[in-house]
């Protein structure tokens, strides 16, 4: 889903690439104390089949402003990035953000990808 939302620019290409080290969801706290979870990426604990719907869209927000807005260098887009599931102790485990990078993007001219 976050793919989907994040589409890159049409007929473009990167240049000036910037790779950021990888974050774990223990990095990025809620800020809201009145908030029930505690970090703004997924993390748990046990296992669980499904997650309720709420939970879900609280955590792709979460990570769509650590991706757009807190981790984002000025003037770049975000080009790519792998969201993996680290364990801890066998039950707890959390989201992780890995292999970010953001580059600025570049138009190509009409017909000129074609012509490579």
């Amino acid at each position: 889903k976050i793919n989907l939302v994040l589409a890159a620019p049409a007929n473009c290409y990167y240049v000036d690439i910037i790779e950021v080290l990888p974050v774990c969801a223990i990095e990025y706290p809620n800020p809201d104390p009145n908030d029930p979870h505690a970090y703004l990426m997924y993390q748990g604990s046990g296992f669980s089949e499904c997650i309720e719907w709420e939970d879900m869209n609280f955590y792709l927000s979460g990570t769509k402003n650590i991706l757009l807005t807190q981790l984002r260098p000025a003037g770049k887009l975000l080009i790519s990035y792998d969201i993996i599931e680290e364990i801890f102790g066998g039950s707890w485990y959390m989201h992780a953000i890995e292999d970010i990078s953001y580059g600025t993007p570049v138009s190509r001219p009409p017909g000129g990808s074609e012509d490579l």
